[in-house]
């Protein structure tokens, strides 16, 4: 829950710095995307400096909300890494490679000794 809550206000976050920086006055370069024409919505000194400091919380929140969602969602994926679990699956096959088939004949058996049944004698050479 608490993942999904900070996940959503990453985006949130991404969204609103991706905006407030786009809306920034430029000096040259390729400015607000369209190039020379994002310098008449926002002029002004004063304003110019409040841009920048939500540019800077908005980075700042962004970079946190980062952090945290890293250390959340280091206990997602449990303590093992890929090369763990590839070791981990070829040491199950080398054992069940190893371990000997038990025919059907001596299942069935086993069965009727659990259930109290008579037991006919199975004759191994067929």
């Amino acid at each position: 829950m608490l993942y999904d809550i900070l996940m959503l206000a990453q985006v949130i976050i991404a969204a609103f710095l991706v905006i407030v920086i786009l809306l920034q006055r430029s000096d040259g370069g390729m400015g607000s995307l369209g190039g020379e024409g994002g310098g008449a919505v926002m002029s002004g000194q004063s304003v110019g400096d409040v841009m920048t400091r939500v540019t800077t919380w908005l980075g700042v929140a962004f970079m946190g909300v980062c952090l945290v969602l890293a250390t959340q969602s280091s206990g997602r994926g449990g303590e093992s890494s890929v090369i763990d679990a590839m070791q981990a699956e070829k040491a199950v096959e080398e054992k069940a490679a190893m371990t000997p088939s038990v025919p059907a004949e001596v299942t069935d058996v086993i069965g009727d000794m659990l259930e109290g049944a008579e037991v006919a004698p199975v004759n191994p050479v067929e």
